[in-house]
């Protein structure tokens, strides 16, 4: 009869190795370095929200808030959203090319012509709020935090496409200027 050394027993072909005893301490080893972990992914994403590379959820909601907000009063006030949800979106992802990489490389048409396209406040505030808040780059850095569409617009825009946009949009009474 052969000597099994550390087979428990053999069931179908497959040998079941015995497993070591877990004590009390390995559980708490255990406990404390997943919470260490967590403590460390925690802190991690609070310093990329205070040196500005991600948004706070905080401030998002809020501003979601807002342009909802204002939204249901141009609705009230009969200024209505000229196009679909989609079309808003596609404009977005327009503006945010045009404006994505550093101040020499940008598309400034792509983002007034996508300007153009807003007949109303009504389609300004949709148009924010599908932009919502991106990150621009600089020769492939991040380039300072997250920023809003209006915020993006007015730091990264050329003057004279400023002025494209904000007399095209006084020509259809829009009242918001960048």
């Amino acid at each position: 009869m052969a000597k099994s050394v550390g087979i428990k027993k053999i069931e179908n072909g497959i040998s079941l190795l015995p497993l070591p005893k877990v004590t009390t301490s390995v559980w708490w080893n255990l406990a404390i370095s997943v919470g260490g972990v967590l403590l460390l992914i925690y802190l991690f994403k609070r310093a990329l929200v205070s040196i500005g590379l991600t948004e706070d959820p905080k401030a998002e909601k809020e501003r979601e808030k807002l342009q909802e907000k204002t939204l249901d009063q141009l609705e009230k006030a009969n200024v209505l959203p000229n196009y679909p949800d989609f079309q808003y979106q596609q404009w977005a992802d327009a503006a945010y090319e045009g404006m994505k990489y550093s101040s020499i490389a940008d598309d400034d048409d792509a983002v007034v012509d996508a300007a153009k396209y807003m007949l109303n406040d009504a389609d300004i505030v949709k148009w924010a709020t599908a932009y919502g808040s991106r990150q621009l780059y600089y020769f492939g850095l991040p380039d300072g935090s997250v920023k809003t569409l209006f915020q993006a617009m007015s730091t990264d825009l050329r003057e004279s496409s400023k002025a494209k946009i904000n007399k095209d949009w006084a020509s259809k009474g829009i009242a918001t200027r960048i």
